[in-house]
């Protein structure tokens, strides 16, 4: 019998087709979900600061689990809905050609702004001073900014939280050489209150309650809703204190689900990720939806991500006239890093916002992709997780017929 099928073959009326795609039916299931609750955020970040820090300086690579912006869920075994296609897969050609395609919920961090109003922000020149760097004199100025600043509905401020606005007040070293631009950057959690006032840091509060609480991880979560983050964003000389050059930006975080498709190896973990992935996977915008806190309408996490994003690895660069706090640094000096001139004054509020949102996003997916936020599923309990429908996709060969002949 094989001697007649090879001497078929060798006379030219079969031919072998060596490269025929053949699709089949497959599904799989989550094996984890998700928790959006980080209750310890000003405590523990899983390591992913430390984690994003390597990675920007090559010396390790992201985990399986994201791609880019995208948290993935990690997968159940993937089953065939006909069990006897398996055999067919089994034999093909190359695994570099076997794949499967599943169209998968990531989860996708991103920050919204509302930026402060130049009229809202009042400056002025607190003193003068002469710093002694290495023991050599160089004079210095001192630049106070206030700044009310309105709540959205429903957020609370003020040392007993009943207020619909706090004061912002800050205050900035710059250099003071007559008509030499100086920039700064920082970006700070803020605590609206109510205050813990047992609980003080080197702002103090004062009794007029004209201040703004960063940095002290003992101080309460925010509110629900409100805002988390503050950036500020100076391009000024000492002797021209203009408004129109300081950004101001309140930052609140919030966490979107959206489809995506993606063709994964046939021979992965089920964790999909760089590895994992042919390549990058599609999303379908038309699917996005912001995900709550926990109560309705409330789409704002109080995530507590200062202290980890200024425990970032410096990266080797300064620039002239200029200050920059770690996260800074790494936007600018690390992977892809943005010129600090892009995103300062007031023309540059737009890449300002991109920039910040682009590293953000890159430190949350890591975050989102250590048991902080991934749960293994209990499958002792009956499935109760929507099952993900996709297609087992390869390359075989076959014999065919040549007409021709």
């Amino acid at each position: 019998m094989i001697g007649s099928v090879l001497m078929i073959i060798l006379s030219g009326l079969w031919v072998v087709q060596s490269a025929v795609p053949i699709m089949a039916s497959v599904e799989t299931s989550p094996s984890t979900t998700w928790d959006l609750r980080w209750n310890n955020s000003a405590i523990d970040d899983g390591g992913a600061s430390a984690l994003l820090s390597s990675i920007d300086l090559n010396e390790t690579t992201s985990p399986e689990g994201v791609w880019g912006d995208l948290a993935f869920p990690d997968l159940s075994v993937i089953s065939f809905l006909d069990d006897t296609r398996m055999s067919v897969f089994n034999n093909a050609n190359s695994a570099e050609f076997f794949h499967f395609v599943f169209t998968l919920p990531a989860l996708r961090p991103s920050l919204s702004y509302e930026t402060v109003p130049e009229e809202n922000i009042h400056l002025s020149s607190v003193s003068n001073f002469t710093d002694i760097p290495n023991g050599l004199y160089e004079p210095f100025t001192i630049i106070g900014i206030n700044s009310v600043v309105d709540l959205p509905q429903g957020s609370n401020g003020g040392p007993s939280g009943n207020r619909q606005y706090f004061w912002l007040n800050d205050s900035l070293w710059i250099q003071s050489s007559m008509g030499t631009m100086n920039k700064r950057v920082d970006l700070f959690q803020v605590h609206l209150g109510p205050w813990d006032r047992s609980q003080k840091d080197f702002h103090g509060f004062g009794d007029d309650d004209a201040s703004i609480e960063k940095g002290n991880i003992e101080q309460p979560d925010n509110p629900d809703g409100c805002p988390s983050i503050v950036v500020i964003s100076a391009y000024l000389a000492a002797d021209d204190l203009s408004a129109g050059n300081i950004i101001v930006l309140l930052c609140s975080q919030k966490i979107q689900e959206v489809q995506a498709e993606g063709s994964l190896r046939a021979n992965e973990t089920r964790r999909v990720g760089e590895r994992s992935l042919l390549s990058p996977p599609l999303t379908n915008e038309s699917t996005a939806i912001y995900l709550t806190n926990g109560t309705d309408g409330v789409y704002s996490f109080n995530y507590r991500v200062e202290p980890h994003l200024l425990n970032f690895t410096q990266s080797r660069g300064t620039v002239i006239n200029a200050v920059l706090d770690p996260f800074f640094n790494h936007m600018v000096f690390g992977l892809n890093g943005s010129p600090l001139e892009d995103m300062t004054g007031p023309n540059n509020i737009d890449r300002l916002k991109d920039s910040i949102n682009r590293l953000h996003k890159r430190y949350m997916v890591q975050v989102m992709n250590t048991p902080i936020f991934r749960k293994t599923l209990d499958h002792s309990y009956p499935k109760t997780q929507q099952p993900f429908n996709g297609t087992a996709n390869a390359l075989v060969s076959r014999l065919t017929v040549d007409y021709t002949l």
